[in-house]
Order: C-alpha cells, then sequence, then structure tokens
C-alpha cells in the first residue's frame, strides 16, 4: 500500500499540472520534512491544523505560502503571486494583472503600510483585519469521499467554507474592500472550479484516501 505522493502524483490527484504555482506552494507547505514526499501523516496534521487550529494558525501557513523565497517577508511580488494563482486555478482572464497590482497597492494603503515595499508577519496580521470578513469563504464539494473520513450524510460533509467575522457595514467600505469583495464574489461564483486553501485539504484528503488508503 502506498502512503506517500511525489509532487507530481499530488498534482495528478488534484488535477492539475505539477508545474502550477498553486500546487508548489502547497505541496510545500504540506511537505514538512522537505523529503520531497508527502506522507498521509503529513497530510493529515495539516487538516487537523485547518479543522482544528486557531485562526493565527492559518494565518501563518498563507504567509508562509507567500513567502517565496522564506525569508521572513512578504514582499508585493510574492502577494500578487499567490493572488494570481487563483486566477490560474480559475481558468479565467476576468481578473487582469492590472487589476491585482491596484488590489495590493491598496491592501497596503489601507493597513497604513503604503510606504513599506515588504510585510513582516505582524504587518501581515495587520493587513488582513481589514479583509478577515471572507478571507476566504468558498465551498467545495467533497464527491467521492470516503464514509470512514467524512460524514456523507452531513451538509459538513458536502460543503466546507471558512469564515472569521461578519463584514463592516457596507457604506463604511474603501475602495479596497469593495475591490476585495468583488474578487471574492468571482472566487465564490466559481467555487467548483477553485482549490484554496481553506476548503482545500478538507477536499483533497477525499482524493487522498481514495487513492492510496
Amino acid at each position: 500500500m502506498r502512503t506517500s505522493l511525489s509532487k507530481s502524483e499530488f498534482a495528478s490527484a488534484l488535477g492539475m499540472r505539477s508545474d502550477a504555482v498553486f500546487v508548489k506552494k502547497m505541496f510545500n507547505i504540506v511537505d514538512k520534512d522537505g523529503d520531497g514526499r508527502i506522507s498521509f501523516q503529513e497530510f493529515l496534521d495539516t487538516v487537523l491544523l485547518f479543522s482544528r487550529g486557531k485562526t493565527e494558525d492559518k494565518l501563518r501557513i498563507i504567509f508562509d505560502m507567500c513567502d517565496k523565497d522564506s525569508n521572513g517577508v512578504i514582499d508585493k511580488e510574492e502577494l500578487s503571486e499567490m493572488l494570481r494563482s487563483l486566477v490560474e486555478i480559475a481558468r479565467t482572464t476576468s481578473l487582469s494583472d492590472d487589476h491585482v497590482t491596484e488590489l495590493i497597492d491598496g491592501m497596503f494603503q489601507d493597513a497604513g503600510l503604503e510606504r513599506k515595499d515588504y510585510l513582516t508577519y505582524n504587518d501581515f496580521k495587520l493587513m488582513m483585519k481589514e479583509y478577515k470578513g471572507d478571507f476566504v469563504a468558498i465551498g467545495l464539494d467533497c464527491k467521492g469521499a470516503k464514509q470512514n473520513f467524512l460524514d456523507t450524510s452531513t451538509n459538513v460533509a458536502r460543503m466546507t467554507s471558512f469564515h472569521i467575522d461578519q463584514l463592516p457595514p457596507e457604506d463604511a467600505k474603501s475602495w479596497t474592500r469593495k475591490q476585495w469583495d468583488a474578487i471574492s464574489t468571482f472566487l465564490e461564483e466559481n467555487r467548483q472550479n477553485i482549490f484554496y486553501l481553506f476548503v482545500f485539504y478538507v477536499v483533497t484528503i477525499a482524493l487522498f484516501v481514495e487513492r492510496f488508503i
């Protein structure tokens, strides 16, 4: 019985290219020992973190995903790459590079960080306070899940989402907030095609179990 996945096998199980930015980021996060393979235990540990862990722990993983060169800070290009990876997964051209750049500049400005070219983890947490209302409430169908891992008799097994707090009133929203809402709406409308961080693990554990258990 096989108990680990290479990056190409991981991508294949998700129906994605092994060179996709999102696949690379997710694989590197799950592969904690850096041996080039994902064990089921590594996979399960991450699932448990996202299902039971604190919001700050989840934000830390997002920060680490964005930190491409692992130098402890995120520059605008790294943050931009993360958002563009969503566009890549959704296979759409409706969100242009210029739109993403404007959004990121606005996020820096709203957090009072417009003079900075990079974010520390504390800066990142400060920035996300503005957007935590729906970072990100996206659902995906859990099809083909094994009964012993996901209770398919409940809505939780069919649809999983991540939500932190209530959104601010509509009239208090900044331009950047509205732009972020537009992207969130886009992601929600295309949720069947998007494997985003907070729902990714819960959905793909079913694929992992189906193939290797």
